[in-house]
């Protein structure tokens, strides 16, 4: 539609009238006489007698061309008539607009023939034959008469049969229009009052605006508003022009470009994981690799399975069941939802993740009180959880082992000073008396358990200085030398033959060669048997064996002893643990004879390793370089 049409050298002039307004001045003669005049210009030119539309509406249209036609009062503008006779046809295209524009749609006209009509026509006609109509911006009638004559044509004889009632009032489609655009566009309406009120010219910054598009569906648009103020035939303000610049595809492009930079962002991020969703729909708009990454091993998708999905689908499996009410908390809050420790774990490998989980309201910058997007921000703390745990682990073995320790401390010192508080009696009490033989045999006895208990003690001591040797990098293979690890063996084994157990050496050969420090690994034979004897019954055997490859000799120590569970193994070379530490064996020990014989065996370039089931014993391995491959 055009407004009006000027030559090039009048937009300049004509843009100002129309951004500051024109006052018109007050004219001498009366506005309803010069009114008459120029409506009586227009049906003699125009042939259309325009006297019986409302005077109000006349007024407005005739103030519009005045501004647009630069004239000052409606005389003048009477006078401009007279000499430019083309003006009255847009003086009469003014006069029209909006007022019979429902009906002149013929579109909108057929669909009302066809369906809307003979829809109410047919119900009506089976309840009570009445009808009942409300029809806006009747200025000049035509539109309730109009209705009359479809109505009267489409009933035909049957009419006066009829009870029909068409209601009009004075409020046009573009008033519906504004109300219907009230809550949208309420700072709109702010400003148009403040321009009405002060007579002033305002233009908005870019306002985001929903409106149907042409299949109906809502759709966002950016426009900027110029509002200035419209003046009557007598210069007073009658209201507020609005001008509207679309600045839709501008906005989507500065929006394309605005996520372009929060992929690079989210995507060269090294510690988190980010999304964002609209916060409305909760639909994902754009995530980091890392997130994609994560949503798809948790929910076992494909990437190209996420389109359309929202936060309730791809959230963290164990938020599931709280993911709408976290959601709704950071909306109705308007504040971030922090979630310090959300734990994951992936479909495809079941191992177990940590996050730091957030979800981070974002405003729309052109409603600074509306909530635009959700960002939902993961950080990778798996490991942070890892070593507090490992820490947590280690204060409690540490607390277990000071325990340990002051008990293992304990029991041979009470028991060396018991047997030495003894011993001293018996020989004051010899100094007075003759001694008979049974009371030596018993002193002999007292000694035996001193030196036990003392030698004890010594490899409690000695297991902790080794600890702390290992701990400093300072555990010395100080006497490397070539060793016949059988005879070796045959010597540790000699020191067990009190012990009424039954130990079995096997081996195809007497001499195997092997370089070592014969001390620090005659420690590890010593731990393996003495442990294979704690974790056995008395009457189960158990071996030794000593074999040879081409470049290795192993050694391995089987009991018929309780076994060890999977769990267990896991943890058997680590400082302080103790198998069946809870079961309540009495089994004497700090958990440090294995860590240290593991160490000792990784230090002469060997390895260590076990085999065991539970209730069917244990058998532990260590090798090492044989002669030949160590040289």
């Amino acid at each position: 539609m055009i407004d009006f049409k000027v030559e090039i050298e009048q937009i300049g002039p004509l843009l100002y009238d129309l951004l500051n307004g024109v006052n018109l001045r007050q004219p001498e003669e009366k506005t309803e006489d010069v009114l008459r005049s120029i409506l009586e210009q227009v049906s003699h030119q125009a042939s259309i007698d325009f006297r019986p539309y409302k005077s109000s509406t006349i007024l407005r249209r005739i103030g519009r061309r005045m501004t647009v036609t630069h004239n000052r009062s409606m005389r003048d503008y009477l006078e401009y008539l007279k000499t430019y006779p083309v003006e009255v046809g847009e003086l009469v295209k003014a006069f029209l607009i909006n007022v019979t524009q429902f009906f002149r749609d013929p579109e909108a006209f057929s669909y009302l023939k066809k369906d809307i009509l003979p829809d109410l026509i047919t119900k009506a006609r089976e309840r009570d034959h009445t009808l009942r109509f409300w029809t806006a911006g009747c200025a000049t009638g035509e539109e309730p008469y109009s209705l009359a004559l479809l109505i009267a044509e489409m009933l035909g004889e049957e009419f006066s049969a009829w009870n029909i009632k068409i209601f009009a009032t004075d409020l046009d489609e573009a008033a519906i229009t504004f109300e219907l655009f009230w809550e949208e566009g309420i700072p709109i309406v702010r400003t148009a009052h403040e321009v009405y009120e002060h007579g002033i010219t305002r233009t908005t910054s870019r306002i985001r605006t929903s409106l149907p598009n042409t299949n109906e569906e809502i759709k966002e648009n950016y426009f900027v508003y110029t509002l200035v103020p419209s003046h009557d035939a007598n210069g007073r303000i009658s209201g507020v022009i609005i001008y509207a610049v679309d600045e839709t595809e501008q906005r989507m492009k500065e929006i394309v470009e605005e996520r372009e930079k929060l992929r690079l962002i989210f995507d060269h991020s090294d510690m988190a994981a980010f999304a964002l969703y609209d916060a409305q729909t909760a639909e994902l708009i754009i995530a980091s690799s890392r997130y994609l990454d994560m949503v798809t091993s948790t929910h076992d998708m494909d990437r190209s399975e996420l389109n359309g999905k929202k936060w309730h689908d791809m959230t963290i499996n164990s938020l599931t069941g709280e993911a709408d009410r976290l959601w709704q908390t950071a909306l109705e809050t308007r504040e971030s939802v922090h979630l310090p420790e959300v734990h994951s774990g992936t479909s495809a490998d079941k191992q177990e993740s940590v996050w730091d989980y957030s979800l981070i309201p974002i405003y729309a910058s052109e409603k600074e009180d509306n909530i635009r997007f959700i960002v939902v921000s993961a950080i990778d703390i798996t490991k942070q959880v890892q070593a507090r745990q490992e820490l947590i682990q280690l204060n409690r073995i540490k607390d277990d082992f000071l325990s340990l320790a002051s008990h293992e401390l304990r029991t041979p010192l009470t028991s060396i000073m018991g047997h030495s508080e003894l011993l001293q009696r018996n020989l004051k009490r010899k100094e007075s008396v003759e001694t008979p033989r049974s009371d030596f045999t018993q002193e002999m006895h007292l000694l035996d358990m001193i030196v036990h208990q003392s030698r004890r003690l010594n490899h409690l001591i000695e297991e902790m200085m080794d600890i702390t040797r290992i701990r400093s990098e300072q555990l010395e293979l100080k006497h490397m030398e070539n060793v016949n690890l059988v005879k070796l063996v045959r010597r540790v084994l000699e020191q067990y033959s009190d012990s009424n157990r039954e130990i079995t050496l096997v081996t195809q050969e007497e001499e195997i060669i092997g370089n070592c420090d014969e001390g620090r690994l005659e420690q590890v034979l010593n731990n393996l048997i003495s442990n294979a004897i704690k974790y056995s019954e008395a009457d189960k055997p158990i071996e030794v064996r000593v074999e040879r490859t081409k470049h290795e000799v192993t050694i391995a120590v089987r009991d018929e002893g309780r076994g060890i569970s999977e769990e267990q193994q896991r943890h058997i070379f680590e400082r302080f643990y103790r198998v069946h530490a809870n079961a309540n064996t009495g089994i004497e020990g700090l958990g440090l004879g294995l860590y240290i014989a593991h160490e000792i065996v990784i230090r002469h370039g060997g390895r260590m390793w076990l085999e065991s089931r539970t209730g069917q014993g244990s058998t532990f391995y260590f090798s090492l370089p044989s002669a030949t491959a160590a040289s």
